[in-house]
């Protein structure tokens, strides 16, 4: 909601927020002296933190400002059947045929939010973007999990940080020409969507598991849909309703599934 609100690009928002987030983190790190605890082999899972959440912020910022939040919220929301596609490849998870017919209903869900098969329409190229970086969010709790030897203010630090780095690359794009209704608007992203949010979440998604991350995250798309056309005067069309419909029923399919198995398999 903010990002549309704000005039400012992606690539001012984006440095603009990192910035404020890194400082933040750093602070609470030198005060805990957590920098101490970082080792050297350890920074190469920091730059792969930071890269994969630049890439997830870029992409949905990029999806924000071209098509609408509620748009970018739906595209988002097939985190959980990405969590699904990562277990096939990573975790060699088995491949049901529960696993396929969520990745069906998925794909129809975000065809029926498209008005048309063509690039060239706005929502298209929102939709597009915004399920490439449902992607790359759904990369980052695995490499949470797969690494708590690393504190969560750690982790949160080198996932600010490197994707500052990758954020200063598009830093000839940016525009700080803003009013005071932005500078605030960019105040909030910063403090509230972004230090404190990003920096709870790293921690969330590190002691839950990723269906119950997933299925909390869901909730962005019913209430992005209301406040956009509350706020921002949005349309809520059927095709959008049933997309988003669609595309939450197959993630809790397809996750729900998965839990059932990993607790069967615990159990045993």
């Amino acid at each position: 909601m903010a990002v549309k609100f704000v005039s400012a690009n992606t690539y001012t928002i984006g440095i603009a927020r990192l910035t404020f987030a890194a400082l933040g983190s750093y602070v609470m790190l030198r005060k805990g002296r957590g920098m101490s605890s970082i080792p050297f082999k350890h920074w190469l899972i920091l730059l792969s933190l930071g890269l994969l959440f630049g890439l997830h912020w870029l992409t949905l910022f990029l999806s924000i400002k071209i098509a609408s939040a509620s748009i970018a919220s739906i595209g988002l929301s097939t985190y959980g059947v990405h969590l699904i596609i990562l277990g096939w490849f990573f975790r060699k998870n088995a491949v049901t045929l529960t696993d396929i017919f969520a990745v069906i209903l998925a794909i129809i869900g975000s065809i029926i939010v498209i008005p048309e098969f063509t690039l060239g329409n706005n929502t298209t190229q929102g939709i597009c973007l915004s399920v490439i970086s449902g992607f790359f969010y759904a990369s980052l709790p695995i490499i949470h999990q797969k690494n708590p030897q690393l504190s969560s203010s750690v982790r949160a630090f080198g996932q600010f940080l490197f994707a500052l780095v990758f954020f200063l690359a598009f830093f000839p794009l940016t525009d700080w020409n803003l009013d005071l209704s932005d500078w605030m608007g960019l105040l909030f992203l910063a403090v509230a969507c972004t230090f404190v949010a990003h920096s709870l979440w790293v921690r969330v998604t590190t002691v839950l598991s990723t269906v119950t991350t997933s299925m909390i995250s869901y909730l962005v798309v019913p209430v992005s849909l209301l406040l956009s056309h509350v706020l921002l005067h949005e349309p809520i069309g059927i095709s959008k309703l049933s997309g988003a419909t669609l595309i939450i029923i197959a993630n809790l399919v397809g996750l729900s599934a998965q839990w059932k198995q990993n607790a069967f398999m615990a159990k045993a």
